[in-house]
């Protein structure tokens, strides 16, 4: 009865040596490829997502610096209003002879006409004040005699008002003073169209120059 049971164990044998395989070689795979690391895994991840987010932002700054190179500074931006002002101002200079960036022109509504005063800006600039006095004297004798050239030079139109100053120009008197720092022209007249007509012209030119004088007779 020994013998069969010796055999048998024998025929086992191999089945056994094959299950002792099979675990060995598993148990070799899994120490030739040990699991991840999630810490590793994590630290990667987070690497790649770094980079991305910083090639994100790279690209957003430089679009920003290329919009905003291409945009004009607001002061810089072409305005039609500041363009015409600047025109007026040099034909200004041409038709009057003194800087108009240098002085101030103001305009006033009067109850019997009004008056046109320009100054210089710095008190101590003989030379504008001279030519703002020369001009004057000049206008003043030119207006009494009907002569509206220089301002519809200056302002590239006939001024409102002008057209029956001319035609009333002998119920207007026109009269030169000085200031200290420049001059005015008085304009008055008795006659109701005249005047009406002489702050028309007013406030045309406080418009034009943006003195910012009251609009009002005073």
């Amino acid at each position: 009865m020994a013998a069969p049971t010796a055999f048998d164990a024998y025929r086992m044998g191999p089945d056994l040596s094959q299950d002792a395989s099979r675990q060995t070689g598993s148990t070799a795979g899994n120490v030739h490829n040990p699991p991840e690391d999630p810490d590793t895994t994590l630290g990667s991840r987070h690497s790649k997502t770094g980079k991305a987010m910083k090639l994100i932002l790279l690209i957003a700054l430089t679009v920003g610096v290329s919009a905003q190179s291409n945009q004009k500074p607001e002061s810089q931006t072409e305005c039609p209003m500041h363009e015409a002002h600047t025109r007026m101002n040099q034909r200004g200079e041409k038709g009057m002879g003194f800087s108009q960036t240098a002085t101030t022109h103001h305009f006033f509504l009067h109850s019997n006409g009004g008056v046109i005063q320009v100054e210089t800006s710095d008190p101590a600039d003989a030379t504008n004040r001279n030519e703002i006095r020369m001009h004057l004297g000049h206008i003043a004798k030119a207006f009494q005699s009907g002569d509206f050239d220089i301002p519809m030079f200056v302002h590239d139109t006939v001024p409102p008002g002008v057209p029956e100053m001319k035609r009333l120009q002998k119920n207007i008197q026109y009269s030169f003073e000085e200031t200290p720092n420049g001059g005015r022209v008085v304009i008055s007249s008795a006659n109701k169209e005249a005047r009406d007509a002489i702050h028309r012209f007013l406030r045309f030119q406080i418009e034009e120059h943006k003195s910012g004088d009251p609009l009002d007779v005073l």
